[in-house]
């Protein structure tokens, strides 16, 4: 697929799930079938720089301050948060789930 064709099969299939900014980057995160897709953008120019597939949930980390967990499907990425190591996250995720 080129750049083009990744972007609208995102646009159209893909559910929105959280945004980020460092400076004048700004990330998108999306989540498409059993993946994600991080979509970077110089805010600046108004471009999409770059597509970054990845399946692993360890990644999502830095969206995890404004993403709404409830809007996820499935219980890995849930799972995922119970495992971390991070006393703070550990103690919020318990408190929204019970």
């Amino acid at each position: 697929m080129n750049e083009f064709e990744k972007g609208a099969a995102l646009w159209e299939y893909g559910e929105h799930l959280a945004q980020r900014f460092d400076g004048d980057i700004g990330y998108s995160l999306y989540q498409l079938n059993n993946f994600y897709v991080e979509v970077m953008y110089n805010g600046g120019k108004n471009a999409i720089t770059k597509f970054n597939s990845f399946s692993t949930i360890t990644k999502l980390e830095p969206y995890l301050h404004g993403l709404d967990i409830y809007g996820i499907i499935g219980m890995q990425f849930l799972e995922w948060i119970y495992s971390l190591q991070l006393t703070a996250a550990e103690n919020c995720i318990k408190l929204i789930l019970h």
